[in-house]
């Protein structure tokens, strides 16, 4: 994300690093980069770690979902990606386990934190390859990672395949002509969404 939470302390990130890891920071920047998450280099010595918040309440699928739930999915992505590094996946990045073995740490009730090694890199492009080297490089793993099931059984989470946030969807489908949808939505995507409704209700 580009921008830092406002409910959320530079304090609060380092003392549940140094918490759950086990050391000092010395520093902390808040690294404007991504999307989903929330990001940090921290300066530990000589050392530097990517720490990642990821706020549950930004994760709801749907109107049941709870902060527990959308913990339990977090976390069971980033074991299978720790466990499939554990396994001699080198080119997994994988998060760190604190002292007490977790892959996630809780700031508080709202926020959980992971944390990385700092590797330095270059952003590829988006939407294609470089090279073929590349292309054939990225199968490669796919394939490494595709051939691990007995690695990851028990901990990898199952896609169910619902879409997300639906049950809003079909509750603005029924209340088109409400004001507080409107105002909710803003007028053009209110009427977009009007005009396209039969459709959208046509691919449920």
């Amino acid at each position: 994300m580009f921008t830092q939470p406002d409910t959320l302390t530079d304090r609060q990130v380092a003392d549940t690093t140094s918490r759950g890891w086990g050391f000092v920071v010395d520093t902390l920047t808040y690294a404007a980069v991504g999307f989903g998450s929330h990001h940090w280099v921290a300066t530990v010595g000589n050392a530097k770690w990517f720490v990642t918040v990821d706020d549950l309440d930004a994760r709801h699928r749907d109107l049941d979902d709870s902060r527990l739930k959308i913990r339990q999915r977090l976390s069971a992505a980033l074991e299978t990606a720790h466990a499939l590094q554990q396994s001699g996946k080198s080119f997994v990045v994988a998060p760190v386990t604190s002292t007490a073995g977790s892959v996630l740490e809780n700031v508080d009730d709202r926020f959980v934190l992971a944390l990385y090694p700092h590797i330095s890199g270059r952003l590829g492009s988006t939407g294609r390859y470089d090279s073929q080297f590349e292309r054939f490089e990225v199968i490669d793993r796919l394939i490494e990672i595709h051939t691990s099931t007995e690695t990851v059984k028990g901990i990898v989470g199952v896609d169910d395949f619902s879409i997300p946030s639906r049950d809003r969807l079909n509750i603005a489908l029924a209340d088109l002509t409400t004001k507080a949808h409107r105002s909710l939505t803003g007028e053009q995507r209110f009427q977009h969404l009007d005009s396209e409704a039969l459709t959208v209700y046509r691919l449920w």
